[in-house]
């Protein structure tokens, strides 16, 4: 009889315990100290403060970029900053057959050649 209610007793502790456990897991709480667990989020906060710190210098990156880009003619590509192209090969080149054009466009109008001669008009087409 003694030994039924023991035997009883240690298992409701341990379903007590089994259901204890389960939930600390489920909601985060697993025997985590709360020195622990101010450390960790003193970590996060780091962390976090980092992050924010690196975005906005990328902000304000970006916006002098941008207001550096706003300023600039485009109506004509040799405009543009090189540096706005190394990392695109396409536009890189681009603009240099753009480049290309244009100076061939001047050497035919340096040496006498108008705006109606075929070449001219070849390298005319070219710019655009």
């Amino acid at each position: 009889m003694l030994g039924d209610q023991l035997a009883t007793l240690k298992d409701e502790l341990e379903k007590g315990e089994l259901a204890l456990h389960e939930y600390k897991t489920d909601n985060g709480l697993l025997s985590v100290s709360f020195d622990d667990q101010s450390n960790m989020l003193r970590e996060e906060m780091v962390k976090v403060n980092q992050t924010l710190a690196e975005v906005k210098v990328k902000l304000q990156h970006v916006a002098a970029r941008r207001q550096v880009l706003g300023e600039i003619d485009t109506s004509d590509p040799s405009n543009v900053p090189m540096s706005e192209f190394l990392e695109d090969h396409l536009l890189n080149e681009l603009r240099a057959k753009y480049l290309d054009a244009k100076r061939q466009h001047q050497e035919l109008a340096g040496v006498g050649k108008g705006d109606s001669h075929p070449d001219v008009k070849s390298a005319l087409r070219r710019r655009r």
